[in-house]
């Protein structure tokens, strides 16, 4: 988290929770989606602060912040090993809406079969009946983030010029703006097709990118998480079981409640260094 913090203030909106002493105690990342919602992520909170408010006062920003640009949802995910985590964003009004593991590989050799693919009626199709996407509850990564996998989704995945396609298979490869070196993983989504297929295409477009090697997050369905390990995956520790979680964004912002603040309860909130009210 600390090698992304410093290009996260500039590309993202950071909002941090301030301790009495006016240091950081809190803070989490906020991402808009290929679909227009709002991603969470880098949620953290310093072991002192924890069980005062600091994640409901971070959240309660980025629900005022989503409104302002129109987001109809927010996301993000904790892993379901993570018993704090999943009991803290319940409590947060988030609910459980599909899970997925992360695998990665290396680049295999081979050139890659695919050619680039616009949207139209008969792709959406194919994605509307794949057992992939069902297997995802309706949901599919992007890059760093989740979407759900509807009309509107894919026609904006198709606009960006990522989708890939070759017989019946069909994947998107996004460019991913991050302050990563150059050679990073490749990270995959799956849309339709054989999962195997799909793949093993993506470790050969890796290779023929120059990439260290491709990442992709897998619905957790028995068969899927075989089909991975078939075409030369491991699951990565940090996700092996990551709960997608989701919440609406209220339309208007709730009624503001007064509230005595503790010696030890953060006293303020700032995103990338200034000061909000």
């Amino acid at each position: 988290m600390i090698h992304f913090l410093a290009w996260e203030l500039v590309h993202s909106v950071v909002n941090v929770a301030l301790g009495p002493d006016g240091r950081f105690v809190g803070m989490a990342v906020y991402r808009p989606c290929i679909d227009g919602s709002g991603w969470l992520a880098m949620a953290r909170t310093h072991p002192r602060f924890r069980r005062q408010g600091v994640n409901r006062a971070i959240m309660d920003s980025f629900l005022a912040h989503a409104r302002r640009s129109r987001a109809a949802y927010l996301r993000l995910w904790t892993n379901a090993s993570n018993a704090e985590g999943v009991a803290t964003f319940s409590a947060l009004g988030f609910r459980e809406v599909a899970r997925f593991t992360r695998f990665q590989a290396a680049p295999s050799r081979g050139p890659p079969r695919f050619r680039p693919r616009a949207f139209d009626t008969a792709l959406w199709r194919r994605v509307a009946s794949s057992p992939i996407v069902r297997s995802g509850n309706g949901y599919v990564a992007h890059g760093w983030e989740f979407a759900r996998a509807d009309r509107p989704t894919l026609r904006a995945v198709g606009a960006s010029g990522t989708l890939r396609a070759w017989g019946r298979g069909l994947i998107s490869v996004p460019e991913l703006p991050r302050a990563v070196p150059d050679g990073a993983t490749l990270q995959l989504t799956m849309w339709a097709g054989e999962p195997r297929e799909l793949l093993e295409e993506g470790r050969r477009i890796a290779a023929a990118d120059g990439r260290e090697g491709v990442g992709v997050y897998v619905p957790h369905v028995p068969d899927l998480l075989r089909a991975a390990a078939r075409a030369g995956f491991e699951v990565v520790k940090w996700g092996d079981e990551a709960i997608l979680c989701e919440r609406t964004v209220p339309r208007t912002a709730p009624r503001r409640r007064e509230r005595r603040i503790g010696a030890r309860r953060p006293t303020g909130s700032a995103r990338a260094g200034r000061t909000q009210s």
